[in-house]
């Protein structure tokens, strides 16, 4: 038995003589494959006899153990167990991409070292091992078309750890469930978990680890199945055979197409293919988790070649305050007066975008407006005010002729197209929303998907791609028995916003604490305080912005408003100033020649230190929107200051139960 260890560089070019003699050696009879990260700290030990597995260490220690892969193909079956192995190649890469749309960082270190192992069965298996995560993923090579009963992955946790996981009852879901604890011990048995999922390796260490998956095309979405005492298995929806016919409305509604038979396989693809990524990212500690960014840099790089037209930013989301407006001289409703008044707010306090929610078609034909809205009014004066147009379109009502009604949403002067009921990631639906964005791309259009199982990199792939719900976002705010409430907003960098952009669309102006909060979906509030909502527009990274509560409300609390203006939707740099997963988190982010600092806090009431030594040298004014004293009773209370501010100072802040804050910095003097 032999054993290689890549090492980190520039160790690797050194001994590349040694490596290469050794991967001769292990044509014959290998069994044990080791590879260590750049920096040294992680190391997997792959098995190729008798089954195909895998071990992860972190500084020495064992963090996911007992690693099953393998490929189930018709015809092939179940290529897991004693494979021939023929040979090792490896590789390392350490670069910088540059996003087209920086969400978080200009620049991406892109640093791995790689081994791929090659099969007579027809299969290689790349693994690519960063300083923070471990990726690995099936390289098909049959000649002719395959059918893919299932793709094994079974591995085993510590049962002293614990997990953050959403769940669902099947494959038919938006992802849009709250993230629940759970010590591993206590783990329901057969909970469909959604990826990602972050569990605690043990209840006394910060490490940590998440499941997900990039680069997904032709082939199903990836759940977790907890088959009980710690051990979990990847579980896909099988191709659909058969669907529901939706219900012909005389309005838009939520019909749904949804599976009523499936086929015995996941995916009937091309035989000569690679698979997606399977990723297990890796921290030592919470800042370090929120910086990870393997999902985008395992994705498949732009297939847009002219992305100028591509803009994002803010938009004005018309759905969660229920189209109240007060002192107008028209009937307020799903009306054209009303988004005319929509685009003329835009306009007048510098927004890009408008949307129009559901409900403003009929006959579930996008192409036939309900008679109150003249939607070619809508795009000339839009057109005209140099506003962005964006309608909502469900996937359902899209799909038949997709191709015809989006080429005739453009020409009426459309920008853009929410898609929502999706709800599915078996391997047709994933092919059919691709297909759409890349059409989108084709005809210039903008794409925003709501209902939404899980991102995995088509941002990426298709910048065009803005943003995508999969959260229980500030809607469920308007219904009970699912909230959206400040112990989920200190959940989500850490898990959700791993996998891409988030259109959570905080800007509630509508507070509550936990005693004063009701459901009310006609003037509907939000749970934690006015200077939480601030901070979501600092710390949830996404293309598309919303602005959430009522222009009538927007132009009562004009600072507020104008403040929100001035944040921008991309970022040169971020730095995570503090971070405790589902207690808090703070942020530093840079644009251009200006800082912006965001916080956002649990229920527990809180004092920090902000350490600006991130700051150049010189002097610089901050103004920061904070919890006002009274914050704890009235969420609504918020304080604004502008103060002096140096690289030497730290300063200590007050976050309210359910609270937070913003500020934004700038030279003195400009």
């Amino acid at each position: 038995m032999f054993s290689i260890r890549i090492l980190p560089e520039p160790m690797i070019y050194k001994y590349f003589f040694s490596l290469f003699l050794l991967s001769f050696s292990l044509t014959a009879n290998s069994k044990e494959i080791r590879i260590v990260s750049p920096n040294g700290n992680l190391e997997a030990i792959i098995n190729t006899q008798p089954n195909l597995t895998f071990d992860i260490f972190n500084e020495g220690e064992l963090i996911v153990s007992n690693v099953e892969i393998g490929m189930n193909i018709k015809d092939y079956g179940l290529l897991h167990k004693n494979l021939h192995f023929i040979n090792a190649s490896y590789s390392a890469v350490n670069e910088k991409i540059t996003p087209v749309f920086s969400y978080k960082n200009k620049l991406i270190p892109n640093n791995y070292q790689q081994v791929i192992l090659d099969f007579e069965e027809n299969l290689s298996i790349e693994f690519r091992l960063f300083n923070n995560g471990l990726a690995y993923r099936f390289l098909l090579n049959f000649k002719d078309n395959i059918l893919i009963k299932d793709e094994l992955l079974n591995f085993t946790v510590n049962k002293k750890g614990s997990v953050f996981a959403k769940s669902s009852n099947d494959f038919f879901s938006g992802n849009e469930s709250t993230f629940d604890y759970y010590p591993n011990n206590i783990l329901p048995k057969h909970l469909l978990i959604n990826c990602p999922a972050l569990f605690f390796t043990n209840d006394t260490s910060e490490q940590k680890f998440f499941i997900t998956e990039s680069n997904v095309h032709d082939y199903p979405g990836m759940s977790l199945d907890h088959l009980g005492k710690g051990k979990f298995n990847a579980v896909f929806p099988k191709v659909v055979r058969n669907i529901n016919e939706p219900e012909k409305n005389e309005l838009q509604d939520y019909s749904l197409y949804f599976p009523t038979k499936n086929e015995n396989f996941i995916a009937a693809t091309k035989g000569s293919r690679e698979l997606p990524w399977r990723i297990f990212g890796v921290s030592n500690t919470d800042k370090d988790l929120i910086s990870n960014q393997l999902v985008y840099l395992l994705a498949e790089d732009k297939k847009i070649k002219d992305c100028s037209w591509i803009k994002p930013g803010k938009y004005i989301w018309d759905k969660w305050h229920n189209l109240n407006l007060i002192g107008v001289n028209f009937k307020v409703g799903r009306n054209t007066n009303t988004y005319l008044y929509y685009i003329d707010f835009a306009e007048n306090f510098g927004f890009d975008y408008i949307t129009i929610d559901s409900g403003w078609y009929q006959n579930n034909n996008p192409l036939k407006a309900i008679e109150s809205l003249d939607i070619a009014d809508l795009c000339r004066y839009s057109q005209e005010k140099k506003i962005g147009l964006f309608v909502n379109v469900s996937f359902p009502d899209l799909i038949d002729d997709f191709h015809g009604k989006l080429k005739t949403l453009k020409e009426w002067g459309v920008v853009g197209i929410k898609i929502d009921q999706i709800l599915r990631e078996d391997q047709t639906a994933n092919n059919m929303i691709e297909s759409i964005i890349s059409t989108c791309a084709d005809l210039k259009l903008l794409v925003v998907l709501h209902d939404f199982p899980k991102p995995a990199g088509l941002e990426r792939t298709y910048p065009n791609l803005l943003s995508m719900e999969s959260v229980a976002g500030l809607a469920y705010d308007k219904v009970d028995g699912q909230f959206a409430d400040p112990e989920q907003a200190v959940i989500l960098p850490y898990s959700r916003m791993l996998c891409g952009p988030m259109d959570y669309a905080p800007g509630a102006l509508n507070n509550a604490t936990k005693d004063d909060y009701r459901v009310n979906s006609i003037k509907p509030m939000s749970l934690g305080t006015r200077c939480q909502q601030l901070g979501m527009y600092i710390i949830y990274e996404t293309g598309m912005q919303s602005l959430s509560d009522s222009p009538s409300s927007y132009e009562l609390e004009i600072e507020t408003l104008e403040f929100i203006n001035t944040i921008p939707v991309q970022w040169d740099t971020t730095i995570v100033l503090a971070a405790k997963v589902g207690n808090y988190i703070i942020e530093a982010k840079k644009y251009k020649d200006q800082w912006f600092i965001g916080g956002l806090n649990d229920w527990t009431p809180r004092e920090v230190n902000i350490d600006f030594s991130f700051l150049p040298k010189g002097s610089f004014e901050m103004t920061i929107f904070k919890d006002g004293v009274n914050a704890y009773k009235n969420a609504t209370d918020y304080k604004k200051e502008v103060l002096p501010i140096n690289n030497k100072k730290i300063s200590k802040l007050y976050m309210a139960p359910g609270g937070g804050f913003c500020a934004k910095i700038i030279t003195k003097g400009k």
